[in-house]
């Protein structure tokens, strides 16, 4: 048996509902606390800021930070990692447009000139934020995550770029490694 309310009730969770999504959709991480940082964030991670920066594009900043090849975080270098076939690579950065005092829409990586595929980004970042003096900056991280286990043996590059609507401006550090076989 239904209720006359069933029709009531079921249109206020749907606008309920999607006024939840429109809300998560609008709003920025919250930078997290320095003593919740610590714990949320990998400390080898929270070295970026002392690496200088450098420039791409017209004004924008950004830094690689350090590079994760299985269970070991070095901090980035302009030179080959030696990585297993197989073994998870993951890249922590932060990339911020100073003229626009904002971050891109998206952060984008491929391997070998390939396909572009998003990474994680508006990762929080309060550290950068600080170092900057720019509040709007504290959700300017990103991860870019590459499963080598597809990837030949050999020399490969992987390059990354911050997305703004259809602009892709590729960053100009690149991290390169080489794979050895299992």
């Amino acid at each position: 048996m239904t209720d006359r309310f069933d029709p009531v009730v079921r249109g206020l969770v749907g606008v309920g509902i999607v006024a939840c999504v429109v809300t998560a959709a609008a709003i920025r991480p919250a930078a997290l606390p320095p003593e919740a940082r610590s714990a949320w964030l990998p400390a080898a991670s929270q070295v970026a800021v002392d690496v200088p920066s450098s420039t791409h594009g017209k004004g924008h900043t950004f830094a690689l930070d350090v590079v994760t090849i299985g269970a070991r975080t070095l901090p980035y270098q302009d030179q080959p990692y030696a990585v297993e076939r197989g073994t998870l690579l993951q890249i922590r950065g932060w990339a911020f447009d100073p003229a626009l005092r904002r971050t891109a829409d998206h952060v984008a990586a491929r391997v070998d000139a390939g396909a572009w595929k998003y990474a994680t980004y508006h990762v929080a970042r309060p550290d950068v934020a600080a170092a900057l003096s720019v509040p709007h900056a504290a959700d300017c991280g990103f991860l870019v995550t590459v499963p080598t286990g597809g990837l030949a043996p050999g020399q490969h590059t992987i390059e990354i770029a911050t997305v703004t609507g259809a602009t892709r401006i590729p960053l100009t550090d690149a991290v390169r490694l080489f794979l050895s076989a299992r």
